[in-house]
């Protein structure tokens, strides 16, 4: 996710030097967290890319020191992430940016299929390669979304997207979001889909309002 979908390559120097400097139990616990500090710091929150940058550097070059000190690879971990934390922003920020985040393609198909299995249970999680992107207002709205003129910046909106299977997703298209919810959301078996069942006009307060709603998802993830 950290590099494929996010695209953040300076994380590479981090990811190298973890992987040759702790076990893999704290391997992963390096990963994720340096992908939590990366979606709350720079994809969210909007903050000065050259920070995290530096810190990814600082962590790296922490974690060799700590191993040339032949310390415990739990040791070099907290070392490790002692860096990352002195950056991430508060849970207030993260939260106040959320409603405004804009994604790209690939940004959106790994978060949004993240969000989606903290909303499932373990048992009916969305992988990664049937991870569909849907934007309940289409990216070519017609005659069935008069309001499309006041909804086109909202197109990759983190409130306007979800995830739908493929099968759905091609049937659904441009459809109201009215027709959409009554024959083709309420047929997925996501709850983040489902959920849209609840809301009855699509418009950019709905997207905002599920925004904030999914905002609290965020936290619980990206810790």
């Amino acid at each position: 996710g950290l590099v494929r979908y996010l695209g953040v390559q300076n994380s590479l120097p981090l990811l190298l030097a973890a992987l040759q400097c702790l076990n893999d139990s704290d391997f992963v616990k390096l990963v994720k967290a340096a992908t939590s500090l990366y979606v709350r710091h720079t994809l969210i929150g909007n903050q000065n890319p050259l920070e995290i940058e530096t810190v990814f550097y600082n962590s790296a070059r922490e974690l060799r020191a700590q191993k040339t000190s032949k310390v415990s690879s739990s040791k070099a971990l907290q070392a490790a992430k002692a860096h990352l934390t002195a950056i991430s922003p508060t849970d207030s920020l993260v939260k106040e940016k959320f409603v405004d985040l804009q994604l790209s393609r690939s940004e959106a198909t790994w978060v949004m299929a993240q969000i989606a299995n903290a909303r499932q249970s373990k048992t009916k999680e969305v992988g990664m390669d049937r991870a569909n992107v849907e934007h309940i207002f289409p990216q070519n709205a017609g005659s069935a979304w008069p309001n499309r003129k006041a909804l086109e910046t909202f197109i990759w909106h983190v409130g306007n997207l979800t995830i739908l299977g493929k099968r759905l997703n091609s049937k659904a298209q441009n459809k109201s979001f009215t027709d959409k919810c009554s024959e083709h959301y309420s047929k997925s078996e996501l709850k983040i889909t489902k959920d849209l069942l609840q809301t009855t006009i699509w418009d950019e307060v709905a997207i905002r309002k599920r925004a904030k709603d999914l905002a609290e998802l965020a936290l619980q993830i990206w810790k």
